[in-house]
């Protein structure tokens, strides 16, 4: 049986922004966190990676950090920033500063061996009493692509395995357009090495489909805790657009005011499905990252987290799938869920 695909993205795109932080841990060692927005065809989007400047022995720099700064000083973007942890105000670089998306390097974040990685990772904050949630992309692997040997491919994918936690609803854009929204569980795992005991972390990814076709077979299919694969491609369009002033050259009297332009910006932002099935529970039993056993100490781990963030104030004929695969899947009678 092949093995699940439970956590993964791949975006190809080109640098539009590299945007660095530097500091120095509580234990007094250095590090490196990077945003990177690559534009895809249009769609802005953001990965994440955080780096040890250097290994456990202190003196050999780790190949994370020396590949995100190779990115920085190298890459063609239309912006860099770098920002000390505790200054105010980030410092502008124009090395490598270009006017033209076309002329940013083109950049590869994926999965490559099993350990270096580019996945979903759940962002939890408390806001208002409450906990907020959204999802980012972190990687720890990423490469520029040498357009003069391999041909640039723009891409943002994902491939997702996790349990329905939300089950699938019909919602209207304020367009009037109907999509399907869920929420579902995609597990992080982490197996045993040394003295570090295997584990997984839980993260909630929110799902839509603005496919009519599809929707039947969700509903049907895709109940809570039910465990699924979907794939699919992430959405992050940034529209800029005038808005009205008041006209004021058809009424009253005498003289007009003529107002300047105001604008204002719009982000259509979201995990697009276009495929998936439900898996079966040998599909289910055989993968460590479904470790039932796990995900209820990930919810107790979880479940702290959060109270600690409160407290403390951080923040047709029946289908068998839809979409890109069309191979039968039977409904899977899962291990009961901690949730």
């Amino acid at each position: 049986m092949a093995k699940l695909i439970v956590n993964e993205v791949t975006i190809q795109g080109r640098l539009a922004r590299a945007d660095y932080r530097k500091g120095m841990s509580k234990a007094g060692k250095p590090f490196l966190s990077a945003t990177l927005t690559l534009d895809v065809e249009g769609h802005q989007l953001r990965v994440e990676s955080f780096s040890m400047q250097y290994k456990a022995d202190g003196v050999t720099e780790s190949t994370n950090y020396t590949g995100l700064m190779t990115i920085f000083n190298e890459a063609n973007a239309l912006h860099k920033t770098m920002k000390e942890v505790g200054e105010d105000k980030a410092e502008e670089f124009q090395e490598g500063i270009v006017e033209n998306i076309d002329e940013c390097t083109a950049i590869k974040c994926s999965n490559w061996n099993g350990f270096k990685y580019c996945r979903m990772v759940e962002n939890a904050y408390a806001k208002d009493g409450n906990i907020v949630k959204n999802t980012r992309v972190e990687f720890a692997y990423c490469n520029r692509v040498d357009e003069n040997k391999v041909e640039y491919k723009p891409q943002r994918d994902f491939e997702l395995c996790g349990a329905v936690k939300v089950p699938p609803v019909v919602m209207e854009d304020i367009d009037g357009n109907e999509y399907m929204q869920l929420t579902i569980v995609v597990p992080n795992y982490v197996e045993a090495y040394g003295d570090r005991k295997e584990s997984v972390t839980l993260n909630e990814v929110v799902l839509q489909s603005h496919d009519p076709s599809a929707f039947a077979y969700i509903e049907d299919n895709f109940e809570t805790n039910s465990f699924v694969y979907v794939n699919g491609q992430m959405v992050r369009l940034v529209e800029r657009f005038e808005v009205e002033t008041m006209d004021d050259e058809s009424r009253g009297f005498g003289r007009t005011v003529k107002h300047q332009a105001n604008y204002q910006t719009k982000i259509i932002e979201h995990m697009e499905v276009l495929g998936g099935y439900v898996l079966e529970a040998d599909e289910i039993e055989e993968c460590p990252a479904f470790n039932m056993e796990l995900w209820e100490e990930a919810m107790e781990t979880k479940k702290q987290k959060e109270e600690e963030m409160l407290n403390g104030g951080e923040q047709a004929p029946k289908q068998v799938g839809f979409g890109r695969s069309n191979e039968p899947k039977k409904v899977n009678k899962s291990p009961k869920l901690p949730f």
